[in-house]
C-alpha cells in the first residue's frame, strides 16, 4: 500500500477515535446523573476484527471498545457489506453503506449499543446472550433520543437496515422459541453475520419501533437500582 494510502488511513481513524471517545464519555456522564457510578472509561481502539465492533472488558479497571474501518476489512467482510446494500439499493455499494453504519454521525448507535454492555459489565449483572444483547439495542435506541438530530439519525440508521433484515431468513427452526436457539446457538451464531444480523437487527427495529416508550434515564436508574437490590 502506498506510504501517502497509509498515513491517509491512519489520520481517519484517529479523527474516528476521538470522535467515538467523546461519545463515550458523554454516554458515561449521562448514565453517572443517572445512579450509575464508573469505575474507568473505556478506551476506543480503531482495530479491524472479525466482529466489526465489541466491547472488551480487561479487567475491574479498564475496557475497551474496538472499531473497525472500511480500507481494513478483508475481501469476506466488504463482500457481506456489498451484498446487503444489494438489498437497500441499486445505487449504493457496500463502502457506503459499511460507513453510514459504522463511521458516519449515527454510527453512534453501535458505539451506544457496546457502552450498554460496558454498564452490564461493570454492574456485573447476569444476563442470558438474548437478553444482554436485547438491553443493548433498546438502550442505544434510547440514547439516540437524547442527542442533537438523534431523532433523524435514528430514522436513517433504521431505513438502512430494515430492508437487509427484511430479506433475510429466520434462522430460528421452526418449533424452538427464538430467544432460547439464540441462548444456546450463540457462538455459532457469532460466525455467521447473516445469521447473527437477523436476531441484532430484528431488536433493533423492535426497540426503534417501541422507541416512543423509552426513556433512557429511567433505563439506566432502573438497572442500577435492581443491582442495588440484588445486593441487599
Amino acid at each position: 500500500m502506498d506510504i501517502s494510502v497509509e498515513r491517509e488511513i491512519e489520520n481517519k481513524k484517529e479523527e474516528l477515535r476521538e470522535k467515538f471517545q467523546n461519545f463515550v464519555e458523554i454516554y458515561i456522564e449521562r448514565a453517572e446523573e443517572n445512579s450509575f457510578i464508573a469505575k474507568y472509561v473505556p478506551l476506543v481502539v480503531m482495530q479491524s476484527s472479525p466482529n466489526i465492533i465489541y466491547f472488551q472488558k480487561l479487567s475491574d479497571s479498564s475496557g475497551r471498545i474496538v472499531v473497525s474501518v472500511w480500507e481494513e476489512l478483508i475481501v469476506e467482510q466488504k463482500n457481506l457489506f456489498n451484498s446487503w446494500a444489494s438489498r437497500v439499493s441499486e445505487d449504493i455499494t457496500g463502502e457506503y453503506l459499511f460507513k453510514e453504519l459504522f463511521e458516519e454521525s449515527f454510527s453512534c448507535i453501535s458505539i451506544a449499543h457496546e457502552m450498554t454492555h460496558y454498564l452490564q459489565f461493570s454492574l456485573d449483572l447476569e444476563l442470558t446472550r438474548w437478553d444482554s444483547e436485547n438491553q443493548a439495542n433498546i438502550f442505544a435506541v434510547a440514547f439516540m433520543q437524547l442527542q442533537e438530530d438523534g431523532e433523524e439519525r435514528l430514522k436513517r440508521f433504521i431505513d438502512l437496515i430494515r430492508p437487509i433484515y427484511e430479506g433475510m431468513e429466520d434462522p430460528t427452526p421452526e418449533g424452538e422459541d427464538l430467544r432460547d436457539y439464540f441462548n444456546k446457538n450463540y457462538r455459532q451464531l457469532m460466525v455467521d453475520p447473516e445469521k447473527y444480523g437477523y436476531y441484532q437487527f430484528k431488536q433493533t427495529i423492535e426497540a426503534y419501533d417501541n422507541r416512543d416508550n423509552l426513556n433512557f434515564d429511567d433505563l439506566v436508574k432502573a438497572l442500577c437500582h435492581q443491582k442495588e437490590s440484588d445486593i441487599e
